[in-house]
């Protein structure tokens, strides 16, 4: 059985969770696992709620030294896993897959040899939009990138738990085996390693609202980047106006999910009314205040074995490909000690 878990590392987001679950749990993801990094929007009463629900797993993601949260979240993720695979997407994607309706579909058509599947980008924009305004993100926002644009060679990766040498928020690094596209074509890396020097989306792409509106995206600013440590001068980056100006791309109208938008809203609003009618039980809020209070502890337990992956170069299992010469992002080259 091909069974698949879909992780996030999520700071106030709460606006976008409930849709952006609906949406995903619609592509046959087995369980669903949100990091909640130190939200102070009612992100974790949500989470926690959905996870007493049974609806996700819901984990709390503390700021640690040296690198960022997203870092820990997934390697916390991978140690983990229950499933045969993983993976890992920011609340601002997407997965879009055609021709099948879920992803275990999908995987279920590659060789034992293929160890990820890596899908690119579509960047999206603004759409003209000043104000969030109403309406669900795939709805207020239909305007894309053209298919080619280099920003799109950008990947997001589903991976084989055992065979992840070390987790990258693009595509991890793999101990044995192949990666390729959906449509079954082999990834050529780039000089930076999550960045394919094909675009392939026709099978399977990640629609990525990049900025949203203007007043979104500088809330998105002011979160921070998820891949770079508390107090890091790089944690907030460094020009807002020329970052929008660079993503905020318009090229074509692309209403791809216009029609799935009346089934994730009416999977969110059978969520919000479970959640709704589980207020009145005791046990259930004592559950959800139980995981938010507690949710996370065991990567405080598993700190001993937590240490293989703290260092740099460090790695959870021998890579065939990259051993001792990245960081955690492939943002760096470093040798291993």
């Amino acid at each position: 059985m091909t069974d698949v878990t879909l992780v996030a590392c999520a700071k106030n987001e709460g606006p976008y969770l409930l849709e952006w679950i609906a949406y995903h749990r619609r592509l046959g993801f087995k369980e669903i696992v949100v990091y909640d990094n130190g939200s102070t929007d009612g992100s974790a009463r949500l989470l926690a709620g959905l996870a007493a629900l049974g609806v996700i797993t819901f984990r709390r993601q503390p700021d640690r030294p040296r690198r960022g949260p997203q870092f820990y979240a997934y390697t916390d993720a991978v140690r983990c896993c229950r499933t045969e695979w993983v993976m890992f997407l920011d609340l601002d994607e997407y997965l879009v897959l055609e021709r099948v309706s879920t992803l275990p579909e999908l995987l279920r058509r590659f060789d034992d040899e293929v160890s990820q599947v890596g899908f690119n980008w579509r960047v999206f924009g603004s759409s003209g939009r000043k104000e969030p305004g109403e309406g669900l993100i795939i709805e207020r926002f239909l305007s894309a990138s053209l298919p080619q644009q280099p920003v799109n060679a950008h990947l997001k990766s589903v991976t084989r738990c055992d065979r992840i040498a070390l987790v990258n928020v693009h595509a991890a690094f793999l101990s044995e085996g192949i990666a390729v596209h959906p449509d079954e074509t082999p990834v050529q890396f780039g000089k930076v390693h999550g960045i394919s020097q094909e675009i392939r989306p026709a099978a399977g792409r990640v629609h990525h609202y990049a900025v949203k509106s203007e007043a979104e995206f500088l809330g998105k600013i002011a979160r921070g980047r998820g891949t770079i440590a508390a107090g890091q001068p790089q944690k907030k980056r460094g020009n807002p106006a020329q970052l929008f100006k660079s993503l905020d791309l318009n090229d074509l109208h692309c209403p791809d999910l216009l029609a799935v938008a009346p089934a994730v809203r009416a999977d969110m609003a059978e969520l919000a009314a479970r959640l709704e009618a589980a207020e009145a039980s005791p046990l259930f809020r004592l559950s959800r205040a139980l995981r938010q209070r507690w949710s996370g502890i065991g990567q405080r337990l598993r700190v001993p074995t937590a240490r293989i992956a703290m260092k740099p170069g460090e790695q959870l299992r021998p890579s065939s490909e990259a051993a001792g010469k990245i960081g955690p992002f492939g943002r760096g080259r470093r040798k291993a000690p």
